[in-house]
């Protein structure tokens, strides 16, 4: 297999979790959303930059998750993986519009899943809804990280981007 860094078993935990997930596919229980309105200027390839900067920094970033013809699962660190960044302008848009499909985006979003097995199960995106307002939507799956690592994770981005 090519691109790979490391191998490793998954955790009890995460074993669990992994059961849960594949045993009720359109669940959404285990996929995880940071949400937040951002004000300003926003600099969005800096933010991209430093969304890529962590993503590499970071092994559980990169991580996909193998469980079918091998004896037990295994969680698999990619050297390298492609940023799943989106960008959205809404500008154009009416403010009910504007609500309208934000709601729809985040069911989407929830709807998408992830397909475990094939790509770091995590994604970006920023929606651009006025000249000074924006919404980030970071989606990943609880295999990924706890609530104790989402919180590092977010403070280097902001870190980095600053």
């Amino acid at each position: 297999m090519e691109n790979v860094q490391d191998v490793y078993r998954l955790t009890p935990v995460q074993e669990g979790i992994l059961f849960h997930a594949i045993s009720d596919p359109d669940s959404d229980n285990y996929l995880q959303e940071f949400v937040c309105r951002l004000a300003g200027d926003v600099d969005e390839e800096r933010l991209r930059a430093a969304w890529k900067t962590v993503v590499q920094r970071c092994p559980a970033l990169r991580t996909i998750f193998l469980w079918e013809e091998i004896d037990e699962p295994l969680q698999v660190v990619r050297e390298t993986v492609a940023l799943n960044w989106t960008s959205e302008d809404w500008r154009s848009l009416a403010a009910a519009e504007i609500s309208q499909r934000w709601t729809q985006w985040l069911a989407a979003d929830r709807e998408r899943g992830f397909e475990l097995a094939t790509a770091p199960p995590s994604r970006m995106a920023l929606i651009r809804q006025s000249e000074q307002q924006w919404r980030f939507v970071w989606s990943f799956h609880h295999l990924l990280l706890d609530g104790w690592s989402t919180s590092m994770v977010i403070r280097e981005v902001l870190d980095l981007y600053r």
